[in-house]
């Protein structure tokens, strides 16, 4: 299996504007098509920007400026009846949705301050059924610790590993988001193990900047994904499995 090491780039920190938008499009959350943004939604965005061309925030301001973004007003958290209810959409340019994105999420996200240069941080990323959990077992020792959202799905579920429905996401991603935001203060832990798919390269050089971390890529063929997807009995639905890869490997960055 082809194994990729990505360097941290801890010298070099993004304009934070850019940082925070790359950072907002694809913030752990699972898969786009999970989060419900899909190529529907790519449509539907388009068109109500064009209906809707100026930044909301900044019309109430007295300012003209163009908009960017289209921003769930109420987060839908996974909700597909907030996520699509257009009553709660608004456009904004990208530093206000920068800022109210930071805002709902209690400032986490925007700071590049990483977590203490003598504790490893290492992202290991790649399509389901690459092998990234068995990857990380088999190097992890006691007291490390591993985010893992199909392992979080299953602790608070009681659900066979890889069954994650849909309407939990919302509490299962706050969760970890929530160990995220912790990483980010003083601690003593060895290693820290992040396991995530992020097939965009702007997820995983905002990783680097905000842990301070080590990126991993586990890129088998896609053939070679769907057939040990198709061999693990631990993954139910087999379907939705192989769609999830097919979509991986569309929207891969080396």
């Amino acid at each position: 299996m082809p194994v990729k090491i990505l360097p941290a780039h801890r010298s070099s920190i993004l304009n934070s504007e850019e940082q925070d938008e790359r950072q907002l499009r694809d913030r752990w959350r699972g898969s786009a098509r999970e989060r419900g943004y899909t190529t529907e939604w790519d449509h539907s965005r388009d068109i109500f920007i064009s209906e809707n061309p100026l930044c909301a925030e900044c019309k109430k301001q007295g300012r003209l400026v163009q908009a960017k973004e289209v921003d769930h007003i109420t987060p839908h958290r996974g909700d597909d009846e907030l996520f699509w209810d257009q009553a709660n959409w608004q456009s904004l340019c990208s530093t206000c949705h920068k800022q109210k994105t930071a805002r709902e999420n209690g400032g986490i996200g925007t700071s590049v301050k990483a977590v203490r240069p003598n504790t490893p941080v290492t992202v290991v990323c790649g399509p389901p059924a690459a092998g990234k959990t068995t990857y990380v077992m088999q190097r992890m020792k006691r007291g490390d610790l591993v985010i893992d959202l199909d392992r979080i799905f299953h602790a608070l579920t009681g659900l066979p590993l890889y069954d994650n429905p849909k309407q939990l996401l919302p509490f299962v991603a706050e969760c970890r988001d929530a160990i995220l935001a912790r990483l980010l203060r003083p601690h003593h832990l060895r290693h820290v193990w992040i396991i995530t798919s992020s097939p965009k390269a702007s997820v995983r050089e905002q990783l680097t900047k905000q842990y301070g971390a080590t990126v991993l890529m586990l890129v088998p063929s896609e053939a070679d994904c769907i057939k040990r997807s198709n061999q693990d009995s631990q993954r139910i639905d087999k379907k939705s499995s192989e769609n999830l890869i097919r979509e991986w490997f569309q929207q891969f960055e080396s």
